[in-house]
């Protein structure tokens, strides 16, 4: 590809292409001790209030996160569970896009 040359694609393909994806955050939080790491901080912050799912080594949890502890957060399920996640258990966070 030369320089400024771009990929090309339809303007229909690109909104299919959007509904499709989602924006995976890989969490690497095991070696920062039991305080939230900076940047998962800023990330969760970002993420308030919106759908997520959070990939723990037990099982994925979906649903809006709510809060954000110093050691957890706080996932509301759609069937009215609350989840209570705690940081070091998060492997990834996703959200459609």
């Amino acid at each position: 590809m030369q320089k400024g040359e771009g990929k090309k694609c339809e303007h229909g393909d690109e909104g299919n292409k959007k509904r499709s994806m989602t924006k995976e955050i890989k969490i690497d939080n095991k070696k920062g001790g039991k305080k939230m790491n900076t940047d998962l901080r800023r990330v969760l912050r970002g993420l308030l209030g919106r759908t997520v799912t959070v990939s723990t080594d037990f099982a994925p949890v979906t649903g809006i996160l709510s809060a954000i502890q110093v050691d957890y957060i706080v996932i509301n399920e759609a069937a009215g569970t609350v989840v209570l996640v705690p940081v070091l258990a998060i492997n990834s966070i996703r959200e459609p896009i």
